[in-house]
């Protein structure tokens, strides 16, 4: 019951975000679907890092890292005023970033406490990598189909 209140929370946050920055209807379907798997990548790595933590438990600092990254991500939208051509280098920036702290991670041993460590860590951030690749993938086909 404890969890379901900050999720609903989270959902219904990442959902205002989203009908307030959402393309136009005549924007191409490849930007739509970049937005989704963008805000569906956030939402993903607020809960994860929130909930369990990705470097150790939710408790290590070290998961801060994350905040930036997300961060990077809000300032790069700001930054391209949500166009398609900035926000694909955006996404791709994201997904060095997150190999980067996963290499930080390794490297200084944050999450060496945890069970799994340190495959915990490069799970997750080859699914967040991907994630945000694929985003930037379709940020540029929606760029290339506006370009036109």
């Amino acid at each position: 019951m404890h969890v379901l209140l900050p999720l609903a929370m989270l959902v219904t946050g990442l959902w205002l975000v989203y009908r307030r920055i959402r393309p136009k209807p005549a924007a191409p379907r490849a930007q739509r679907f970049a937005w989704q798997v963008t805000l569906f990548g956030v939402f993903l790595m607020l809960w994860v890092s929130g909930a369990v933590g990705i470097i150790g438990s939710e408790d290590n600092p070290a998961n801060l890292m994350f905040a930036a990254l997300l961060a990077t991500g809000v300032c790069g939208s700001a930054i391209s005023r949500l166009r398609p051509k900035g926000l694909r280098i955006t996404l791709a920036l994201m997904a060095v970033a997150q190999i980067i702290i996963a290499l930080v991670d390794w490297q200084w041993r944050l999450g060496a406490a945890g069970p799994a460590w340190p495959r915990d860590v490069w799970t997750a951030t080859t699914i967040f990598t991907i994630i945000w690749l694929v985003a930037a993938v379709l940020f540029d086909r929606a760029h290339r189909q506006t370009a036109r």
